[in-house]
């Protein structure tokens, strides 16, 4: 993303169209660079306890006071789609977050608290309004104010001399704390989707029970 995209981002202000939300659990459906902003939560230190699903349908046990979001940036996803209709016929508690398509327009039908995000980007690279937008709607904004991370040209000369160490037949690993997961995870996607090429993402202190041993050239 450029430093023109990323000021053009912060510049968005999301608006909730019914009643944020304050559950003490917080179940996100989304898929690829929509399940990013649940992910970003737990960075952010937003308060509710987060589980992220990332498939069809609903998880099973969740707790009576859970209230579901589903975020998809087209509002077209497949499998986002089938986690808010089966939230719908269980009549659990329901948000949404999209730019359009047939999930904004299940927010409209039914009455549901949403959020429509600006249209034109591709998910991974509106990772910004979307992450904001689920933000407001669970009443957290405060926790990511444009002012905190304002956009600097200098991030596109960065980017580039980067991109220039990973050339030929690199494959990056990204390896993270545990606190600073989603980040490891949103340069993953950023390589698998944008760069197309192999990325993978892991993190300390489990990765030095399990991937690390395959760097050891001894049995």
């Amino acid at each position: 993303m450029s430093s023109a995209a990323l000021e053009r981002q912060l510049a968005y202000v999301p608006q909730v169209i019914g009643r944020t939300v304050a559950p003490p659990v917080l179940v996100c459906g989304g898929m690829g660079g929509s399940s990013l902003p649940a992910r970003l939560l737990r960075y952010l230190g937003a308060y509710p306890y987060l589980i992220a699903h990332q498939d069809y349908g609903l998880p099973l046990r969740m707790p009576p006071d859970a209230h579901y979001v589903a975020v998809s940036y087209s509002g077209e996803t497949e499998e986002t789609l089938s986690f808010a209709e089966e939230a719908i016929a269980a009549g659990v508690p329901l948000s949404i977050v999209a730019s359009g398509g047939r999930l904004l327009a299940l927010a409209e039908r039914h009455g549901l608290p949403h959020v429509r995000v600006p249209a034109g980007e591709v998910p991974r690279d509106a990772v910004v309004p979307m992450t904001r937008a689920l933000l407001a709607l669970i009443g957290e904004d405060h926790c990511f104010a444009p002012s905190e991370a304002a956009g600097s040209a200098s991030y596109d000369a960065d980017g580039e001399a980067l991109a220039g160490t990973l050339g030929g037949s690199s494959v990056p690993l990204f390896y993270a704390s545990t606190p600073n997961e989603p980040l490891a995870g949103l340069a993953k996607t950023l390589f698998n989707e944008t760069a197309k090429v192999p990325s993978f993402a892991n993190v300390f202190p489990e990765l030095d029970h399990n991937e690390l041993q395959g760097f050891d050239g001894h049995a």
